[in-house]
């Protein structure tokens, strides 16, 4: 189980397969693909528009997906 990747004070639960739950106090509660997950964990830190990619997938109700963490990374 892993934690936000930029924030170590965060929970993180499995929803199923690969979805975590993530809750952290810093960036807010959103849910993201394992894959992504770990493409951010090589980071240091969040890049450009990561709290507004969270922000949006938490109004909307979505998962935040590799296409979305590649395209802030690339």
């Amino acid at each position: 189980m892993g934690t936000c990747p930029f924030h170590d004070n965060s929970q993180t639960q499995f929803a199923n397969g690969d979805i975590h739950n993530v809750d952290c106090p810093s960036c807010g509660a959103y849910r993201i693909s394992d894959v992504a997950l770990s493409d951010l964990r090589n980071l240091r830190t969040a890049p450009t528009g990561w709290r507004e990619l969270v922000r949006r997938s938490i109004a909307r109700h979505t998962l935040i997906s590799t296409r979305d963490t590649r395209a802030l990374t690339t």
